[in-house]
């Protein structure tokens, strides 16, 4: 082979190679974080606003002294979720991406348009099926445009929703996922948790901070929106439809506030178990919880009895309002339809009413302890005659 083609070979090939002539520059990159998705019934139209974030903005984050990173909000209208996405992209100075949204914010009147939500989200394949779903009540650009305590965007209940302690809501926030597989079932009752603002409980000089806050749930029931239901009435739904724990338990008597209690856990069992050839339920529920305060003299078995008293009676209000509205409170259904499959295929073909079956409560509360001293010691110091 003659040296001029032993010299060309290399540099051809090497002309052949790949390179990274499609990379694109940090500061070009842009991504959706959120989504917040509307309906207008009148209009048939859907309301699409997303949060979008500049990844050199995070870089710049990284170093010391960052500036407050930039959200900026986008919004399009259209007859589908993706017509109204691509009126948002019209505007948009440089193409976002979907490949980072971490959370779908959906109204109460989006609920009964679900199944046109989902097929339009889960066509595209930038989006994830472990997401966040969470509903609300409010406008989503008021909650997409919350503030928060830190400069990062994502130190918010908005993308970090499984909290701990008082602050959890009722009910656990559901990944995509999740609401999908409940959303199509024949015997479940979705709960979504809804998120609001609140612009009371926090100031920062002569400002209140807008902070997200979880405030009740919407029922969904296979595909149709039964409503929204309140902490209040949500009360006796918690200890069987989520992890209690790190909650507080008010425990009165005659009207008094005895105690405060803090759930350590909470554990049930709900069968289906028929009474006399008659379909019915039997839940049994065991909560340990301690003392974390003790506002009137009393015992443990007395703190003890109040508060089984006052948990049975947050389960018998929750049963009462499921009946009332016709909501299926505790999922009981889905134990049917779960472990007794033919009688739950003879209930349905009855049009029975899962929600307005009796239930047999059984509840036990277990004190693992009292805090640094014991009650009893505690009642014969208040029983004790003051000095003269």
């Amino acid at each position: 082979m003659p040296t001029t083609m032993k010299l060309l070979l290399p540099l051809v090939a090497c002309a052949l190679l790949a390179a990274c002539w499609d990379v694109t520059p940090i500061q070009e990159s842009n991504y959706f974080t959120s989504m917040g998705v509307d309906y207008d019934a009148a209009n048939k139209r859907y309301t699409v606003q997303a949060a979008l974030i500049n990844m050199a903005d995070v870089a710049k984050m990284e170093g010391a002294g960052g500036s407050r990173m930039k959200t900026f909000i986008g919004s399009g209208q259209g007859p589908t979720v993706h017509l109204a996405l691509n009126e948002m992209y019209r505007s948009s100075q440089l193409a976002p991406t979907l490949d980072h949204l971490m959370t779908i914010i959906v109204t109460e009147r989006t609920l009964g348009h679900m199944d046109e939500v989902l097929d339009g989200i889960n066509r595209s394949r930038a989006v994830r099926y472990n997401i966040n779903l969470i509903g609300t009540t409010e406008n989503p650009e008021k909650i997409l445009s919350s503030d928060r305590l830190f400069e990062s965007p994502l130190y918010s209940f908005l993308y970090q929703p499984v909290t701990r302690g008082p602050g959890k809501p009722y009910v656990a926030p559901m990944s995509l996922q999740a609401f999908v597989r409940e959303y199509h079932s024949e015997a479940s009752t979705t709960l979504l948790p809804n998120l609001r603002i609140n612009d009371r409980s926090w100031i920062q000089g002569d400002q209140h901070p807008r902070f997200l806050m979880y405030d009740g749930a919407f029922a969904v029931e296979r595909g149709m929106d039964k409503g929204y239901l309140s902490n209040e009435q949500m009360r006796g739904m918690r200890w069987v439809r989520s992890d209690a724990s790190r909650t507080f338990l008010k425990v009165s008597g005659n009207s008094e506030v005895l105690a405060v209690l803090v759930v350590k856990k909470n554990t049930f069992k709900l069968r289906y178990a028929p009474r006399g050839g008659k379909p019915a339920f039997h839940l049994r529920l065991t909560v340990n919880a301690y003392v974390h305060e003790m506002l009137k003299q009393t015992t443990d078995e007395e703190l003890i009895r109040e508060a089984e008293r006052s948990i049975r009676k947050d389960l018998e209000e929750a049963i009462a309002l499921g009946r009332a509205r016709g909501i299926d409170m505790f999922n009981a259904e889905e134990a049917v339809y779960r472990w007794h499959l033919t009688e739950w295929r003879k209930l349905r073909a009855q049009r029975v009413a899962f929600e307005r079956l009796p239930f047999e409560l059984r509840v036990k509360v277990k004190l693992v302890h009292t805090g640094k001293l014991k009650l009893r010691e505690q009642h014969k110091q208040w029983t004790k005659k003051p000095l003269e």
